[in-house]
């Protein structure tokens, strides 16, 4: 039981890694996009961004994860995406938005 317990944490903090990466690599193309206006650049890391989603999921599953690794892996992420949204949204209260 506690190597599965284990297992899961190490699964939530590798997805909360992948998520600093995936959205690293998001606030980086949204700055070319709003400075240079270089729509290409965007596209391009978005095919690097799912290019690095498909390969975390094949090493996942290349080591042996089950449904519920991956599942705690999302909810690595989906803690850090709404952890970096609220400290976003905190350090640029009174900032226009991109509209």
């Amino acid at each position: 039981m506690s190597h599965s317990i284990a297992f899961h944490l190490v699964a939530i903090c590798a997805g909360a890694a992948f998520g600093a990466l995936y959205l690293a690599l998001l606030w980086h193309a949204v700055r070319v996009l709003t400075r240079r206006g270089n729509a290409l650049s965007f596209a391009v890391t978005g095919l690097v961004r799912g290019g690095l989603l498909i390969a975390a999921l094949a090493g996942g599953l290349a080591l042996g994860a089950t449904a519920s690794h991956i599942a705690a892996a999302l909810l690595g992420f989906v803690a850090l995406r709404i952890t970096a949204s609220r400290v976003a949204t905190t350090a640029q209260t009174g900032a226009k938005t991109w509209k």
